[in-house]
């Protein structure tokens, strides 16, 4: 969208190139967005951010917004060196669309995004006291393709003088950050939690504005406000929590059971991952946690211990759950869960339950939550500690027959509750174990699963 020129004003610019602070956290400010008369440039970066695998070359080619930091509603700036270049970027890799899910002071909101559009580069406004901002990300835009308005009245004050009654509407971008490559140099991320979701807003006329001399910028009215949000993916529509049980594992007196299988999950590309089943080790049966139902009492998991042919990279990952939101290290996959049958009267096959790739933890909180587990082996009262396993839905293919994947966005994380002695033996049949049953030894307890939802991830560095 672009306005008639109506004013201008002259400001001196000195753009944050390098990192210059490592702050894992930091308050991020709301931002009001200015036309400027477009400046040519011609740079070309490469941008990582949470959607991407690996860095994305893209040719930044004009400067064409200008953001200061703005107090919203009388809200306190939390620094005032906070600004925002915005150049238009051009990608030659094409992104899929994205839902996604924010949070901020407008509420929560669902949208669907498309392809990148800017890069927004941490900025000097040159003045009296001015300084680069220290703890401001680089962020990568994302256009907004579908998305409802706000219809906020709010009342903006910056630099630049005061509105009193600022409508604002439409969603017209979502903001990650990212980390920037430009000529063999790396700006770091410093915050991966906070995102910025900007708006259309309807323009009101303004005194004139001062010269602050240097490098001019035309400014035209302003038609954007950006704000401060979290990120995550959606729950599955029309409210659905998922179907998706708690689970109590055991260990099994090992089984060999060798079987050769292709595994592609969300950490995957196109292509399965080839991997050589070696031993069930392991049996997951649904259970109530501190007295929440069963949602299906055939759903029931078998571990097998597998070895994987290609070596995955180490992944920070932050995942949300009943126990709160936490983030994790995760290393190497150790296990494949398959869906699977215990005999008994009336059981059944489950239906509509994944597969899971199960990957270590290598570094994580404990949770230290009471938790009374009552299952088909009774009842336990114990303490979910420390996360032990973080598994993904995955789609299996072994030989011809493919098992696709029934919900993409439940997640399984397994925490550490000690250990209660069962001693049972029982008949399992899984897609390995057909149409005969097997028989198992069940020794004891060793993991709760809480259904999680992943919210973000991103290589290990």
């Amino acid at each position: 969208m672009r306005f008639a020129k109506l004013f201008t004003a002259s400001v001196s610019l000195l753009l944050f190139v390098a990192a210059t602070a490592t702050a894992a956290e930091f308050k991020l400010d709301h931002f009001k967005v200015y036309d400027v008369k477009d400046t040519r440039v011609s740079i070309t970066v490469a941008l990582h951010g949470q959607f991407d695998k690996e860095p994305v070359k893209a040719q930044v080619v004009a400067l064409t917004h200008f953001a200061n930091n703005v107090s919203k509603n009388r809200e306190a700036v939390h620094d005032r060196t906070a600004h925002l270049t915005w150049y238009r970027l051009e990608q030659d890799l094409d992104e899929p669309k994205r839902e996604v899910e924010v949070e901020n002071q407008f509420g929560t909101q669902r949208l669907v995004l498309g392809q990148p559009k800017y890069l927004l580069a941490p900025a000097e406004k040159r003045e009296e006291g001015s300084a680069f901002p220290k703890e401001l990300d680089h962020f990568k835009v994302y256009e907004v393709l579908d998305g409802k308005p706000v219809e906020k009245v709010v009342a903006l004050a910056d630099q630049f003088g005061v509105e009193r009654e600022v409508e604002v509407g439409l969603p017209k971008f979502f903001c990650v950050p990212v980390e920037k490559h430009v000529d063999g140099k790396v700006t770091k991320i410093i915050n991966r939690e906070d995102h910025l979701t900007v708006y259309e807003i309807a323009w009101r006329p303004r005194v004139a504005i001062d010269q602050f001399g240097d490098h001019k910028l035309a400014f035209e009215p302003c038609e954007m406000l950006a704000v401060p949000s979290k990120k995550r993916f959606p729950p599955p529509p029309n409210g659905d929590p998922g179907k998706l049980d708690h689970f109590e594992v055991y260990d099994v007196k090992d089984v060999e059971l060798p079987n050769e299988v292709a595994l592609r999950g969300q950490f995957d590309g196109r292509v399965g991952k080839r991997a050589h089943l070696r031993l069930l080790t392991h049996f997951a049966n649904p259970v109530s946690k501190n007295d929440e139902p069963i949602i299906d009492k055939n759903a029931h998991l078998t571990w097998y211990l597998f070895k994987q042919e290609e070596v995955e990279p180490k992944r920070v990952v932050t995942f949300e759950n009943q126990f709160g939101r936490q983030r994790v290290l995760i290393g190497q996959p150790v296990y494949l869960l398959v869906p699977a049958l215990k005999k008994e009267v009336g059981a059944d096959y489950p239906k509509g339950l994944d597969h899971f790739k199960c990957y270590e933890v290598i570094e994580g909180k404990s949770a230290e939550r009471p938790v009374v587990l009552l299952d088909q082996f009774g009842a336990f009262k114990t303490m979910a500690r420390l996360p032990k396993f973080f598994c993904v839905p995955v789609e299996k293919t072994r030989g011809d027959v493919v098992e696709p994947i029934h919900n993409a966005k439940d997640h399984l994380v397994f925490y550490d509750i000690g250990s209660r002695e069962v001693g049972k033996v029982i008949s399992i049949g899984d897609q390995f174990n057909r149409p005969a049953m097997r028989e198992i030894s069940v020794l004891d307890s060793k993991y709760l699963g809480v259904p999680s939802v992943k919210l973000a991830f991103d290589e290990a560095r």
